[in-house]
């Protein structure tokens, strides 16, 4: 749920990686600013990013079925999200966790929700598997860390919909994007494999020492 830079490029690695059904949904169109970060180009403009994307990717690996659904997720859809077994949230949007809560399931599903922090300095993964989704304890989680976005960045008002990195002035790189997206994928390998107990949050970071790259660390598993 959610194509835009990090979903575009974490949609693009589990097929390469022999994930061989996904289904992307996505209600907005590619623009201009856009390509900056993400994976899609000129002759994709205006197109919607879901079925821009699934094209792309069932034309790059000939054995993935990947399909697309080109709107933004409605409160109605139980159904359809009762046939997958990994739900991935890629908005940074807290309405689409919100109507995730709303849902029915009949099953236990594995859901996974992965954003980035102001600049993709800090990326966030959380990660929760039963037959429902809990907003109250996806918020214990993070608020704690929204806080130190804030005081990081001496950003007076940055809510979590703030500007994201689907967006052209946010303020990193396609190398911050595909770098996050990787530690992603492994994440979400890591939880399939073996599925964690109780609501988990993953929190990684950037780590610079005299203006050098050192890599990216793991500051936070709870």
């Amino acid at each position: 749920i959610g194509v835009g830079a990090l979903g575009s490029a974490v949609a693009e690695q589990l097929v390469r990686a022999d994930v061989q059904k996904l289904t992307l949904m996505d209600g907005d169109r590619l623009h201009i600013g856009n390509l900056t970060r993400h994976t899609l180009g000129l002759l994709d403009l205006k197109d919607n990013k879901a079925d821009a994307v699934a094209k792309r990717l069932n034309q790059t690996v000939p054995h993935c079925n990947v399909n697309s659904i080109s709107e933004y997720l409605p409160f109605d859809f139980d159904n359809l999200l009762n046939q997958y077994q990994v739900i991935l949230d890629c908005t940074g949007e807290d309405n689409v966790l919100f109507k995730l809560e709303k849902t029915t399931w009949n099953k236990p599903i594995t859901f996974i929700s992965a954003s980035l922090g102001f600049a993709a300095k800090r990326l966030f993964i959380y990660c929760q598997k039963g037959d429902e989704f809990s907003t109250a304890a996806f918020f214990r989680f993070i608020k704690p860390w929204l806080e130190r976005e804030r005081e990081s960045y001496d950003i007076e008002e940055m809510p979590r919909e703030g500007i994201g990195c689907w967006h052209p002035v946010f303020p990193a790189r396609i190398d911050d994007i595909w770098m996050m997206s990787g530690i992603v994928i492994k994440s979400i390998e890591k939880f399939i494999q073996s599925p964690p107990k109780k609501p988990t949050l993953l929190v990684y970071e950037q780590k610079w020492k005299n203006g050098c790259f050192l890599g990216v660390e793991l500051v936070n598993q709870e």
